[in-house]
């Protein structure tokens, strides 16, 4: 354990992991690493994709751009929307356009942002635990982002939202451990006026 302590804290994590605080302007310890479980949760409609988005891309909230330095290999799983979907807003946020510019002109804006989306790669695979895992084997990513967790598939075992929540969660955080990735899901947590 002596020697995994020293290796780990010798480590030169760059390329390798997200320095949130540094993103959001702070001067606070909030660098997400390899085998970190990270959970941003909210009621719908509350921006967790639109944050997670800005995650993957090292947005810099705090000088309003795409810091090329933050971003790490990134696999977006995305269960919900289409990869076309997301690729279009990721070329929002890169030029800073709305999605009207982007969607009128999105040939000739695609090559002026290039280097700044190519390090995502956007999935839209089966929603199951084995897919993940297998996608993140084959892809190798730094982070992976499941956009949602409500939409994983748990075992017809598995009953009640809690506990398909709690398996998917553990199972999730396994898989960050093992496979030595950052792992950030999202959940939509009840909205405070659905009781």
């Amino acid at each position: 354990m002596q020697n995994e302590l020293e290796s780990r804290l010798t480590t030169d994590f760059t390329g390798r992991s997200y320095n949130f605080s540094k993103s959001l302007g702070l001067h606070q310890d909030c660098v997400f690493y390899p085998g970190d479980l990270i959970t941003i949760f909210g009621p719908t409609g509350s921006s967790k994709t639109t944050l997670a988005h800005n995650i993957a891309l090292g947005y810099n909230h705090l000088e309003d751009r795409i810091d090329r330095d933050a971003q790490i290999p990134t696999l977006y799983l995305s269960l919900e929307l289409a990869a076309w979907y997301m690729h279009r807003r990721s070329l929002q946020i890169a030029a800073n356009q709305s999605k009207d510019s982007v969607t009128a002109d999105y040939n000739n804006i695609y090559p002026l942002v290039k280097d700044k989306v190519s390090h995502i790669s956007v999935q839209t695979v089966a929603p199951t635990l084995e897919q993940i895992q297998t996608k993140i084997t084959e892809l190798q990513p730094s982070m992976v982002i499941v956009d949602y967790i409500d939409l994983v598939e748990t075992p017809p075992s598995v009953r009640g939202e809690y506990e398909q929540i709690k398996f998917i969660s553990h199972s999730l955080s396994n898989l960050a451990v093992n496979l030595d990735v950052i792992i950030c899901l999202l959940y939509t947590s009840p909205s405070p006026r659905d009781g």
